[in-house]
C-alpha cells in the first residue's frame, strides 16, 4: 500500500527557482517507492540527474529511498539540501561535458 508522500518544506522554492533559471524540472515527489524528488535535465538535454531534497535539519532517507540510492551510482543521484546547492552541481557537470 502506498504511503502519502512527504515533501521538504524547501522543494516547492527549488523547482521554482530551477525553472525560473531556465533549467527543465520534472517533480517527481509523488511518485514514491524511494525514486527522487526532482529529475533536473542538464542544458544539453542528453542527461538528467536525480535529485532527492532533504532538509539540513533532520529529512531522514526512507527505507525505499536507501534501497533506490544503493541501486544508483554517483554522479547521477544526489541528496541536496538547496536551489544553490542543485545548481552548482549542474553547472560543475556541465563543465566536465564540454
Amino acid at each position: 500500500m502506498r504511503h502519502a508522500s512527504k515533501v521538504d518544506l524547501s522543494h516547492k522554492e527549488i523547482v521554482k527557482g530551477l525553472r525560473q533559471i531556465g533549467r527543465r524540472v520534472f517533480d517527481t515527489s509523488a511518485h514514491g517507492e524511494g525514486f527522487p524528488d526532482m529529475v533536473v535535465a542538464l542544458r544539453n538535454g542528453r542527461v538528467a540527474l536525480l535529485f532527492e531534497n532533504k532538509n539540513e535539519s533532520g529529512g531522514k532517507v526512507t527505507k525505499d529511498e536507501c534501497t533506490f540510492m544503493m541501486q544508483i551510482v554517483d554522479p547521477v543521484y544526489r541528496m541536496v539540501d538547496s536551489l544553490e546547492q542543485i545548481n552548482a552541481i549542474l553547472e560543475a557537470v556541465e563543465m566536465q561535458e564540454r
